[in-house]
């Protein structure tokens, strides 16, 4: 299972926004665990051209792992969204989800 989230790039400044789209990817691949016995789940959080990557796999936590609560933190930042789409790394990135996803369900 892949689950993407698109934001427009300017909002990737908003210490809130981020952690908006952090806590509704991690959410959502809470939601699909649970429906099934599904081996591994990607999530995709992508501002304009810049991405974050989330894996669950089996009953194991998502990564990244979320820190510690602490309301004066910034829960999501910024740099976790430090892949380019469209650089070498980040188009890797996406081949690599793309095979393994393949494979699970060879």
């Amino acid at each position: 299972v892949f689950i993407v989230l698109l934001e427009p790039e300017p909002e990737l400044s908003s210490k809130y926004r981020r952690g908006m789209v952090d806590h509704e990817i991690r959410r959502g691949m809470e939601d699909m665990h649970k429906l099934g016995s599904l081996t591994s789940i990607y999530g995709l959080a992508v501002f304009g051209r810049r991405m974050a990557v989330y894996t669950k796999n089996g009953d194991n936590e998502i990564l990244p792992l979320r820190p510690p609560f602490d309301p004066a933190a910034d829960l999501a930042p910024e740099a976790l969204w430090g892949l380019e789409v469209t650089s070498a790394e980040g188009m890797g990135r996406l081949q690599e989800i793309a095979v393994q996803i393949k494979a699970a369900c060879a």
